[in-house]
């Protein structure tokens, strides 16, 4: 009796049990990798059969073993990446909630994080790409191809740096906003996040570094400010008409942004004090709430 063919490329035991969100993101997922594979399958078996020819026609030993031997390397090449992109899709359904759209994630872009998914061994990075996946499968289009060839470059300590340096990153005027002012020059800032931690971050693309500064103009006053909870207004002197903020050295990038959706920092103890002290000393107003 001939084998059955799955009906889904991911397999992850009975999907009956799963959400209609979980079950749709598999499916979708399965879809678009089949449409790259059969392509590449109608190749491979025409050069395969070409090989076959080859062989019969001389007769020699040696291409046959060499086939064979190939032939197992990619099977078990194969079957280790499928593993590893079963791995991902299965730590990503419980990040995956009731209002999710799997049905319009593009196609192009889960054939990009497919392939790159099947190239990462380290559970702690499989951790980080499982939450891309939900992320991206609740909110389509929240993560760009871009972001995930940069994903594709992390290291275990990449990721954790990245998180790292996501814990100095309030909400400033009803966005996040990288709020570092010294550069290594600062025994607070040094000790919590290394200058050779925010280079690197510069290296991959998800923040740019300008020592002369980063300024917000014609800001609202006063400018809501918050960190975990923590809440404050920033307001402009007296001798000022048009409201301008030095906001620090580094400016997060849209891919930096967006994996920011999925870092996990915490907060940094001292480090709301220390950015109101800041401001102080440099003669804005700020203003805790405690009331809220």
């Amino acid at each position: 009796m001939p084998e059955e063919t799955p009906s889904s490329l991911i397999h992850l035991g009975d999907l009956g049990g799963l959400s209609k969100p979980c079950s749709l993101l598999i499916e979708k997922l399965s879809s678009a990798i089949c449409g790259v594979c059969l392509p590449w399958q109608t190749v491979r078996a025409a050069k395969a059969e070409a090989e076959a020819d080859l062989i019969r026609a001389a007769k020699d030993v040696q291409v046959a073993a060499l086939r064979n031997r190939a032939a197992h390397r990619l099977l078990l090449e194969e079957t280790e990446r499928q593993g590893r992109l079963e791995a991902v899709v299965d730590k990503s359904l419980p990040f995956v909630n009731e209002k999710a759209n799997p049905a319009a994630i593009e196609q192009g872009w889960l054939v990009n994080f497919a392939d790159h998914v099947k190239r990462v061994p380290e559970d702690d990075m499989q951790g980080v790409w499982a939450r891309i996946l939900a992320g991206e499968a609740n909110a389509p289009g929240s993560f760009s191809k871009r972001t995930l060839n940069i994903l594709s470059e992390f290291g275990a300590r990449d990721a954790e740096d990245f998180t790292k340096m996501s814990c100095f990153v309030p909400i400033f005027c009803g966005r996040p906003t990288v709020l570092v002012f010294d550069l290594g020059q600062s025994d607070f800032m040094d000790a919590n996040l290394p200058y050779e931690v925010i280079q690197r971050m510069e290296a991959f693309g998800l923040i740019t570094i300008d020592t002369v500064g980063f300024y917000q103009r014609r800001l609202p006053d006063p400018v809501p400010f918050s960190y975990f909870g923590r809440s404050a207004e920033v307001q402009k002197p007296a001798t000022e008409d048009d409201f301008t903020l030095g906001t620090g050295m580094v400016a997060m990038t849209q891919f930096g942004e967006e994996l920011m959706k999925i870092s996990g920092p915490q907060p940094v103890d001292g480090y709301f004090e220390y950015l109101l002290d800041y401001w102080k000393q440099e003669g804005i107003i700020v203003t805790e709430i405690t009331d809220r």
